[in-house]
């Protein structure tokens, strides 16, 4: 049986992270869509302290400075786009201190107790 391919996930309590706690606390309600239509399990570093390049991401590993997240996968900047129209200073947040993640190949998890995953299109997403 091929298990459900799910469209986007609400985020219900503040995801695990090293962003302020009024930064992971403003994503709480949104509904992001996902890049990915299933949970997943991966290494992961943190959003400032993690690695940036391949070479930086092995040296981590082999160094241990990364955990197993299981969660959600979004294209970050389109999720830091949503989260601008409802808390613009948390947004800015993503903007100045994280950099990277705007970029339109970037990814963040969401980590599986922080979200609610859905079936169900978003209204009047490209992606529903």
């Amino acid at each position: 049986m091929t298990p459900p391919r799910f469209r986007s996930v609400r985020i219900v309590r503040a995801p695990i992270g090293e962003a302020p706690d009024w930064v992971r606390e403003a994503w709480i309600g949104l509904d992001l869509p996902l890049a990915h239509p299933h949970e997943i399990s991966v290494e992961t570093g943190g959003v400032l302290s993690g690695p940036w390049t391949t070479p930086g991401y092995w040296w981590a590993k082999l160094t241990r400075r990364l955990h197993q997240t299981t969660g959600w996968v979004v294209h970050s900047a389109r999720a830091i786009d949503l989260l601008e129209a409802t808390q613009p200073e948390a947004a800015r947040w993503w903007r100045v201190n994280a950099p990277r993640f705007c970029e339109a190949d970037g990814e963040f998890i969401f980590d599986s107790p922080a979200c609610d995953a859905s079936l169900d299109p978003i209204p009047g997403s490209p992606w529903g």
